[in-house]
């Protein structure tokens, strides 16, 4: 999952460099409210949604957020499997 993490936020970076413009960002969002189903990924489209939530910390640090959003989700899964575990 990681691998493809950083192989997916690499090839994201080198496509939005070759094509930088607000229009080419209204292009890429407007396929991904086609492509992905609002119930299933309502968090995903939220961020698209909300300009507040879709800022960056740092402007050009993608797979830096990417990477502690992994990691946060990992962290979170543990910490489930651990009090599971628990009650066992």
């Amino acid at each position: 999952m990681l691998a493809n993490l950083v192989r997916s936020s690499t090839r994201m970076e080198l496509d939005v460099a070759d094509n930088d413009s607000p229009a080419a960002f209204e292009a890429y969002v407007g396929l991904l409210f086609q492509l992905l189903d609002p119930e299933t990924h309502k968090e995903v489209l939220g961020l698209f949604s909300d300009p507040e939530l879709a800022v960056m910390e740092e402007a050009g640090d993608e797979l830096g957020f990417a990477l502690e959003r992994y990691l946060d989700g990992m962290e979170a899964l543990m910490v489930h499997r651990d009090s599971s575990a628990g009650r066992g």
